[in-house]
């Protein structure tokens, strides 16, 4: 697939469902293995790809994005990047506006 991604666990899928593709993932490029297989269609990659684009989200804003996908907290996500709460507020803030966001729930899905 394109921009360094094999594939995509739907937002509706059931948890163990992400812990698999996640292991799976893992285990992939452990081995140098290309990971698993996409779990949504070529179009809906095409749709994902596309939008982050028109968002026009900076490289920064995708890690943030990224680690909040992740589950990780302000501080955690500070402490990961190693910039300060604020900044991440900041770039938080900015993410909502620019895919039109309202909250963490509703960036990452």
């Amino acid at each position: 697939m394109a921009h360094g991604v094999d594939g995509f666990v739907d937002i509706t899928a059931p948890i163990d469902e992400v812990a698999t593709a996640l292991e799976s993932a893992v285990t992939g490029w452990s081995d140098g293995d290309a990971g698993s297989e996409p779990v949504v269609g070529s179009s809906q990659v095409a749709r994902l790809d596309l939008m982050a684009g028109d968002v026009g989200l900076s490289e920064r804003e995708h890690q943030v994005l990224g680690l909040i996908a992740q589950g990780c907290t302000n501080r955690e996500i500070a402490e990961q990047l190693f910039i300060g709460v604020n900044t991440v507020k900041t770039n938080i803030r900015s993410i909502y506006s620019k895919i039109g966001a309202t909250n963490r729930a509703t960036a990452v899905a």
